[in-house]
């Protein structure tokens, strides 16, 4: 049983700064094969997802930024909505998209550490790991999420 996943077949990034502000994106196009399973899924089509962002950050300082995000991400660029897949599956339709509004502050205390809070709502889980939730009638498809990070880079 096994799930291929090619990653790397469109990604493109693209970054640009203006005196203090950054506009950052990237879009990410992913092709998907299952086989090994049998049943339902012999003779599947590979699926094609996609997903992108784009962010503006403010340096409010040379240590002091903010920014905000929108991501979005599908399993399957011509099923956005899950619909097509929960169907085949009998799974939630929100575990084949993600869409994401994030609100962050960023603070540099050193030129190594950042520390950040960031505040993301979220419609969809398909960026939630299903290792840890395998049972994705467990999980809400409209979230929110609060994250605090520190990063030490060398």
């Amino acid at each position: 049983r096994d799930v291929e996943r090619s990653r790397g077949l469109g990604d493109v990034y693209k970054r640009q700064q203006w005196n203090r502000w950054t506009l950052t994106g990237e879009y990410l196009f992913q092709e998907s094969r299952v086989a090994g399973f049998g049943g339902l899924f012999s003779g599947q089509k590979p699926t094609q997802g996609d997903a992108i962002y784009a962010q503006l950050e403010y340096r409010l300082s040379p240590a002091v930024s903010v920014f905000l995000r929108r991501e979005l991400g599908y399993s399957d660029k011509h099923d956005r909505n899950g619909k097509t897949a929960a169907a085949a599956t009998a799974t939630a339709a929100h575990r084949y998209y993600h869409r994401d509004w994030a609100l962050g502050i960023g603070w540099k205390p050193a030129n190594q550490w950042l520390l950040r809070a960031e505040l993301h709502n979220v419609k969809g889980t398909s960026a939630v790991s299903r290792l840890e939730n395998p049972d994705s009638s467990q999980l809400e498809k409209d979230w929110n999420l609060f994250v605090l990070q520190a990063t030490y880079r060398f």
